[in-house]
């Protein structure tokens, strides 16, 4: 298969592209065809794309930066480039560079466009989270038997700490925070912090309430106890204290009071 490149987080061997194989390879823009999953894993950065749309108005489609393409049953997938396919477009370039890959599986086809992206530039929030989501159910991370948060870290090329926070936030985060973090208004850091005040919210709440029900069943027990009637219980001052702040209720006070 000629040459490879090691693929460390995959574990796995990658044909690198042929550039002397590939210059010659030119097809018609119409030929190629955008996969629904690889077309949303990166976004399209429009400072990016307006510079390339300019070089390709002067200089033409560099033809060392080939489209990569996937073979797959008749269809001529775009699996990396979707930048470049989109300048093209914009410059009024009608036929591109490619080069063909025969992989046999979608996951064969993801692991090395991501690949691809890692070496190429550093992952945003939206492209780390999409593609934390894609990993989290291949195969490869099901299978794996060491740390699957280092494997993916690896895999993105990122920090641990990150890995772990994205795969928090993509277990737990609404739709709200998600496309917060799609546009780019919020990171994975800033979604994690805030689902983690949440939870700590939460579990404030939840011992709260078991503190109000905790004081509220003592207290009623022993003024029954004492022979207050219940009808007389729920329009005791003491009792409306208990029930509106329960946890500033002085209930050793109260204890020792009906003693």
């Amino acid at each position: 298969m000629g040459n490879k490149l090691n693929f460390i987080a995959a574990r796995e061997n990658l044909p690198l592209v042929d550039i002397a194989k590939n210059t010659n390879k030119k097809v018609p823009l119409e030929q190629i065809e955008l996969h629904p999953k690889f077309r949303k894993l990166f976004e399209i950065n429009e400072e990016v794309l307006k510079r390339i749309v300019e070089s390709m108005k002067e200089n033409g489609f560099d033809r060392s930066q080939s489209l990569h393409i996937w073979k797959y049953k008749g269809h001529y997938y775009l699996i990396d480039g979707y930048t470049r396919l989109k300048a093209s477009e914009l410059a009024g370039i009608t036929t591109v560079p490619v080069y063909e890959h025969d992989f046999e599986t979608y996951e064969e086809a993801y692991k090395y466009a991501l690949s691809l992206q890692v070496n190429r530039r550093n992952l945003d929030s939206s492209d780390v989270l999409k593609n934390v989501q894609l990993l989290m159910g291949s195969k490869f991370v099901k299978n794996y038997e060491g740390n699957k948060a280092d494997l993916i870290a690896e895999t993105l090329g990122v920090s641990k700490r990150t890995a772990l926070r994205a795969i928090a936030v993509e277990k737990k985060a609404d739709k709200k925070q998600r496309k917060k973090i799609e546009k780019g208004e919020m990171l994975i850091n800033q979604v994690y912090n805030e689902l983690s005040n949440s939870e700590k919210k939460e579990n404030r709440n939840q011992v709260y309430i078991k503190e109000v029900v905790k004081k509220a069943v003592e207290f009623v027990l022993a003024r029954i106890e004492s022979g207050c009637e219940p009808a007389q219980l729920i329009q005791e001052e003491d009792y409306k204290a208990l029930l509106q702040n329960p946890c500033d209720f002085d209930w050793e006070s109260e204890k020792r009071s009906l003693s």
